[in-house]
């Protein structure tokens, strides 16, 4: 397991890092105070012209802690601002 995001409260983006195909990746919030729905992060994929482009998101409640991607590509967790300390592990 490797933490893309450390844990923190403010608006903050992962590290990038790129799926080939035939990859996955699980990524995760981790942080002491969950199930907390306050905790917020979108999952983003760099688009052809280095935009970046959410396409899906993590939170801080059950059935929405872990994600899986399959997709081909490159990708980073933006976390966004909260009242309490979390970061995201990659898998």
């Amino acid at each position: 397991m490797a933490q893309i995001l450390a844990s923190g409260t403010s608006l903050a983006d992962s590290s990038e890092f790129t799926l080939a195909a035939g990859e996955s990746a699980t990524l995760s919030l981790f942080g002491t105070d969950f199930p907390s729905p306050g905790c917020a992060a979108s999952i983003q994929k760099k688009a052809s012209s280095n935009a970046w482009v959410t396409i899906g998101s993590l939170r801080g409640i059950d059935g929405e802690m872990t994600k899986v991607l399959t997709a081909v590509g490159t990708f980073r967790v933006q976390r966004k601002a909260s009242s309490k300390a979390f970061g995201v592990d990659q898998d």
